[in-house]
């Protein structure tokens, strides 16, 4: 694409960003329960947190959320507390200014997330506003910046990771890796990954970039609030978000076996933890963690004992691996049927959107980590074809 092409595109987003944000302002200013979404749990939370109030207590929280427009139950926040150093600076602006700028956050950590993956896969560069695309059009994304809720900065946490560890920045992949930890259930086989890798390299600075980075966090939402901790853990031993039927296996499970059976829940961790050890036993040493990545990131959504479908859009780089690679060796009859699965995958997510329960997007993970295996398949068959005619 010529340079005055691109220039025209960045204008052109630029004008739409801001003709939407000027909409969405507008809206929000004439009727603030619009996007009385999921957002408003962290503001609740964060503004409790302020005041030394308790941020997971139920009927603390119900009073905040009713005033800025909630009408179904109460939402609470089971994140950890360090979250509430997102949360808290957000939640000194009135509901319908800090849910704006939440999405503004969220669409920045989107895009940032996808130009860093894309340079990393070595995508072209004139293709970057292809990669956009696809990842503004991509189920999860959708929906997790309609409600509101925090997956992309779990994105933005793992592709700048990946992006400074690249740069050889340890301290500071380290900061961006603590972004993962505010949901550490969805990726744990990232945290087990980590682990095995850094016992193979030694960058021991990783690692303390993320505790560094965590214990501040920790440390601002003890210096408003020093009984939080204490909080959290009193309501995660009182009650859990295991009362939801997700879209994983373990709500599968306990569907089938007894839903009171909570430790069917966990059931499958032990398959995603068996499939690392093989992995990376046969893949781990000598391999970027770009290569490592996308992989880990669709078995440990598939096999998480806790998910919701709009978290999945921290699988976007697999999604972008795959459409990058439907540029290189794959023949033109297999791209078009790699991108048609695409297509129908996002389309059936559309469809069961707001008529069934989450759960029923159950296969979404899975269906996309066979999609991304077979692409990865077929392109190595490619690759093993070209060399085998150069031979």
């Amino acid at each position: 694409m010529r340079r005055l092409d691109r220039r025209v595109l960045v204008w052109l987003g630029i004008a739409v960003g801001l003709a939407l944000s000027a909409y969405l302002l507008n809206t929000l200013a004439a009727d603030p329960r619009v996007f009385a979404d999921d957002y408003v749990e962290y503001w609740a939370a964060g503004r409790l947190n302020l005041t030394a109030g308790n941020p997971y207590a139920a009927d603390a929280l119900l009073p905040l959320e009713r005033a800025v427009g909630r009408t179904a139950e109460v939402l609470m926040m089971w994140n950890p507390p360090y979250t509430l150093a997102l949360a808290m600076p957000l939640a000194l602006l009135p509901y319908p200014a800090s849910r704006l700028t939440w999405l503004l956050l969220n669409l920045l950590a989107v895009m940032v997330a996808v130009a860093w993956w894309w340079q990393l896969i070595g995508g072209p560069l004139r293709r970057g506003w292809l990669a956009q695309l696809v990842a503004f059009t991509f189920f999860p994304t959708v929906t997790v910046l309609r409600m509101g809720q925090i997956g992309p900065l779990l994105l933005l946490g793992i592709v700048g990771f990946l992006w400074h560890e690249r740069q050889r920045r340890d301290w500071l992949a380290g900061a961006f890796l603590a972004l993962v930890a505010i949901k550490p259930h969805l990726l744990y086989l990232v945290w087990i990954a980590l682990l095995l890798w850094l016992a193979q390299t030694r960058r021991w600075r990783v690692l303390a970039g993320a505790a560094a980075t965590l214990a501040a966090a920790t440390a601002a939402a003890l210096a408003a609030n020093p009984a939080v901790i204490g909080q959290y853990l009193a309501a995660t031993a009182a009650d859990s978000p295991l009362v939801w039927a997700t879209p994983t296996f373990g709500s599968l499970l306990r569907m089938l076996f007894g839903f009171e059976r909570r430790w069917l829940q966990f059931v499958p961790l032990a398959p995603g933890i068996l499939w690392l050890a093989r992995y990376w036993h046969r893949h781990g040493s000598g391999r970027q963690w770009s290569a490592h990545m996308p992989l880990i990131l669709l078995v440990s959504v598939t096999t998480a004992a806790f998910g919701w479908s709009f978290d999945q859009v921290v699988l976007l780089p697999a999604v972008l691996v795959v459409m990058h690679s439907l540029f290189g060796r794959l023949p033109l009859r297999i791209g078009i049927l790699l991108t048609a699965a695409y297509l129908i995958f996002n389309m059936a997510a559309w469809t069961l959107y707001g008529r069934v329960s989450d759960f029923w997007q159950l296969w979404l993970a899975p269906g996309l980590l066979l999609w991304y295996a077979s692409a990865e398949r077929l392109r190595g068959q490619g690759i093993d074809q070209a060399a085998g005619g150069r031979s």
